[in-house]
């Protein structure tokens, strides 16, 4: 992997490549909120991660490390004595149900990354399908864990919350386990829709294959273009990051369409607070994968506060309207990725194309517009988006019931896309078979000749 000083040596534009702008999960102090927050129970039937405690911790500052066995929220669970248990460190959910490892059964692969694997899995004793999530992190990595560790005690803290997807525990298989892993494992809610990328990516799919017929007069893509649709969705990371901002000064800093994940009851919830960000200690690995929704201000080392979280919104809102993310392509090498930071900090405010902005209504435009102003004082607060028309005009029943349609109809789709796979998959996997059959035939036949 290259060093940061790669960066450094590369860095024309002056953009700042402190670590401190750049971790997971941040907490500020700089700005109240008020809004009304809805900590209703969320009900258990699906992709991700949300949270609860009534146990309170203080923020953290962000620097500094604490001893795992002294972090708040941390029970030990050591069985490196006992054959028949992995040794583990585990950070206890407050769903009422202890998830021990050994009574998950894996159900599928939901995706994977640079950060991990993500499986569905059920869980045995309580007949609850969840979410795990595996980290591998390096092995005597003790300055990691610590952060890991200290990030689980946040997500822990945070009670349930309607936007907010949620945290049943994570452990931690030491190298001197069973399984001879060094793993983080973090089990979460799951939410049977997917993320917005992963339905975007589903869209384009059946568009391809021919079974969704591509209106090419049309420049917004069909499942997003309801203003219903992006309303909800807007309205709902805004409220999830006010929920976590107001009660616990924590800023989500990653808000992306793989972050946003939805149910088929017409829940949208914010997942990943960084912790997996926590595991790589170079800069360079934190640009990557991460950088294309960034604040000019975040990559310029400028104070970091929720309105970073708006701008990342506002270029969502914008991917899933067109398509395309709105600042072009870049690759994940170190000049795609400088080159990149450098058109956030130096060009325009992104907008929507005029195509676009002619089909759509003006208070929708004006919305995503105040989201993506680039001087961070004069971009739309959390609290002001909020009471925007664009959000207020869809808090009603008939647009709550309008998106838990979209979302059953979504959810069918998606089911659609998982049946085409697994039968390539298996299609693919009987020609590969009959390949390796003919193979050993004719190899048969060739030897039986040749005596």
């Amino acid at each position: 992997m290259f060093k940061v000083k790669t960066l450094e040596r590369r860095n024309l534009k002056q953009l700042s490549l402190g670590g401190g702008c750049l971790g997971g999960s941040a907490h500020a102090g700089s700005e109240e909120l008020r809004h009304e927050c809805n900590g209703n129970k969320l009900i258990v039937e699906d992709m991700a991660l949300a949270v609860g405690s009534d146990e309170h911790i203080e923020p953290h500052s962000g620097s500094g490390s604490a001893s795992a066995s002294s972090m708040s929220g941390l029970s030990i669970h050591d069985h490196a004595g006992d054959a028949a248990k992995p040794a583990t460190l585990a950070v206890d959910g407050h769903s009422g149900c202890n998830y021990d490892l050994r009574d998950l059964v894996q159900l599928g692969k939901l995706g994977s990354g640079n950060s991990g694997t993500v499986m569905k899995v059920l869980h045995v004793p309580s007949s609850r399908v969840i979410a795990k999530k595996t980290i591998v992190i390096e092995q005597n990595n003790a300055i990691v864990k610590q952060q890991i560790y200290r990030e689980l005690t946040i997500m822990r803290s945070v009670a349930e919350h309607r936007n907010i997807v949620e945290f049943y525990g994570a452990h931690n298989l030491s190298s001197d386990s069973i399984n001879g892993s060094n793993d983080v494992v973090i089990l979460m809610e799951y939410m049977n829709c997917g993320s917005l990328d992963t339905i975007t990516r589903t869209y384009k799919s059946l568009q391809r294959r021919g079974i969704l017929a591509a209106n090419r007069s049309y420049p917004v893509q069909e499942w997003f273009s309801k203003p219903v649709i992006i309303s909800r969705i807007a309205y709902s990371v805004l409220n999830g990051l006010s929920y976590l901002y107001e009660n616990y000064k924590i800023i989500h800093r990653d808000i992306k369409p793989s972050n946003v994940l939805i149910n088929s009851k017409g829940r949208i919830k914010l997942c990943d607070f960084g912790v997996s960000r926590k595991l790589n200690n170079s800069i360079a690995d934190t640009f990557v994968g991460t950088s294309t929704y960034m604040s000019p201000e975040r990559i310029q080392g400028n104070k970091y506060t929720t309105k970073g979280d708006v701008w990342s919104l506002g270029l969502m809102l914008i991917e899933l309207l067109t398509g395309e993310f709105p600042l072009g392509g870049h690759n994940d090498t170190p000049d795609g990725i400088l080159d990149l930071l450098q058109r956030i900090v130096n060009e325009p405010a992104p907008k929507l194309p005029s195509s676009v902005i002619k089909v759509l209504p003006p208070d929708m435009v004006n919305f995503i517009d105040l989201c993506c102003v680039k001087v961070e004082k004069d971009r739309g607060s959390l609290q002001e988006l909020l009471k925007h028309p664009f959000i207020v005009r869809f808090r009603t029943k008939e647009s709550t019931d309008a998106f838990k349609l979209w979302t059953k109809d979504i959810r069918r789709w998606m089911q659609e896309e998982r049946n085409y796979k697994k039968e390539t998959s298996e299609h693919s996997m009987l020609l590969k078979k009959q390949h390796n059959t003919n193979d050993t035939r004719h190899s048969r036949h060739m030897t039986s000749s040749l005596k």
